[in-house]
Order: structure tokens, then C-alpha cells, then sequence
């Protein structure tokens, strides 16, 4: 359970999460409008169709998002259920796919954990973390690169790796988000993108600290000026997994 300032919390999550999805309709409706004439059927089409698809997941994703903030109003509970990982990282990705898109970022997914194995996870508090993880390596990704996502195990851990090759993190940065335990302090992490200064941390921050409850870890690895790379930790026995995965040595 989270403190007493659970609802607080809630609302900063529904209201940050909320934005990314929203900015990519804009960026699209945006174009169109600042282009229309130079446009082709084709391409207006093409676009028109983006603009459909990042609306339906758009209304799929509030619609998730305000059913569990429902159920989590006194306090966030570990609801665990038989699901597959990799359909959770998935997800994820198709929901954040419309911001990497409009920044011609391409994902390159490596899952070595088998498709049908399955494990009782709570689906919700994975989705967040892995939501916000990639929304952020979509952030300060730069331009026509890459993201790589891999599923894998090792040991006695089950490993979703998110590497973006973007503008990295100063050793100070890094080290004051690995200590970081609490996502109301968010404010103290600066990200800086052509000149500019970027409130970015509360993503990061945020997925740590919701792990962190549901037993989970974060480990952040970042150069700055090439990029970051974000592991995050699962159980083999939390996850207690219905199938025998690839192990990695």
C-alpha cells in the first residue's frame, strides 16, 4: 500500500500518462492542417488512418487507465493474474507506437523468452512501468533511431531490457535516480534536448517506485550523449512461470 497521499498520486499518474498519447494526435492533426495542400489522397489517407488508429488506442488506454486508478483509490493493490510478458511489452509498444512514429523511431524487439510461456503478473502495474520506460526513451530519443526491447531470463530473474540510443544521463543524474525512492520528488531531474530543459524525470521515477511495490527492480545503466538502457527485474518464483522458458547463460 502507498502512503496517505494515494489519490494524489493517482491523479499525477492519470495526468502525466495521459499526455504523451495526446501529444502524437496533435503532432498528427497538426501536420495535416500545416500541409493539407502539399498532400496527396494517398498520403491524407495515410495519415487519416494513423490519426483513427492512435485514437482507438488512445481510448482503449484512458479507458484502462481510469478503471484501475478506480480500483486504486485507498491504496495501490497487487492484482496478480495468469498473462504472457511478452504480450504485456506488446501492448505497450502499440500504445506508445503513434509518438516513435512521428519521429521515425523504429523498434527492434528481441524476445528470447518464449511467446506461450506464461506467469502471474499484475498486468496493470507492468504495463505502467513498461509504458512509461519506453515513453521516455521515445522522449529523448533523437530523430530516425532505434529503440531495442528484449525479453529475457537469467538466473533467477526475468529481464525486460529497454535500450534507446538517445541523449543519456550524466553520472549525477544517474546516481540521484538510482537513490531516488520517491516519485514526488521528480522535479530534481533535468533532462536537457537542444537547449532546452525538460522536466523529465517523473516517468522514470514513477516506474521505479511502482516496481519497487510490486517487489520488482529497476536498474538504470545511461552515457551521457549516447543513450540509456533500463532493466527491469522480475522474480522467476514471483513470476512463477506456467512454461519452461530460454535461459540465458
Amino acid at each position: 500500500m502507498l502512503k496517505k497521499n494515494t489519490q494524489n498520486k493517482i491523479f499525477s499518474i492519470i495526468s502525466h500518462d495521459l499526455r504523451s498519447p495526446f501529444n502524437a494526435l496533435l503532432g498528427y492533426s497538426n501536420f495535416i492542417n500545416e500541409n493539407f495542400n502539399q498532400l496527396s489522397k494517398e498520403e491524407l489517407k495515410s495519415f487519416i488512418a494513423k490519426i483513427k488508429n492512435a485514437a482507438q488506442n488512445n481510448y482503449n488506454f484512458t479507458e484502462q487507465l481510469l478503471k484501475w486508478s478506480l480500483t486504486q483509490q485507498n491504496g495501490i493493490i497487487i492484482n496478480k493474474e495468469l498473462c504472457s510478458l511478452n504480450e504485456i511489452v506488446e501492448k505497450s509498444i502499440e500504445i506508445i507506437f503513434p509518438l516513435a512514429d512521428q519521429k521515425n523511431i523504429a523498434f527492434h524487439k528481441d524476445f528470447q523468452l518464449d511467446d506461450k510461456a506464461k506467469g502471474y503478473f499484475d498486468k496493470d502495474i507492468i504495463f505502467n512501468v513498461l509504458y512509461n520506460v519506453i515513453s521516455n526513451a521515445i522522449k529523448y530519443s533523437k530523430d530516425n533511431n532505434s529503440i531495442e526491447i528484449k525479453t529475457y531470463t537469467k538466473k533467477q530473474y526475468l529481464y525486460v531490457e529497454i535500450k534507446d540510443h538517445g541523449i543519456g544521463m550524466s553520472s549525477e543524474q544517474l546516481k540521484k535516480l538510482n537513490q531516488n525512492n520517491d516519485f514526488n520528488d521528480f522535479n530534481d531531474f533535468n533532462f536537457i534536448k537542444n537547449n532546452n530543459v525538460y522536466q523529465g524525470g517523473f516517468g522514470l521515477t514513477y516506474a521505479k517506485e511502482l516496481a519497487n511495490l510490486y517487489g520488482a527492480q529497476l536498474v538504470f545503466e545511461s552515457v551521457l550523449g549516447e543513450g540509456t538502457t533500463v532493466l527491469i527485474c522480475l522474480s522467476l518464483e514471483d513470476a512463477t512461470l506456467e512454461k519452461d522458458t530460454k535461459t540465458s547463460t
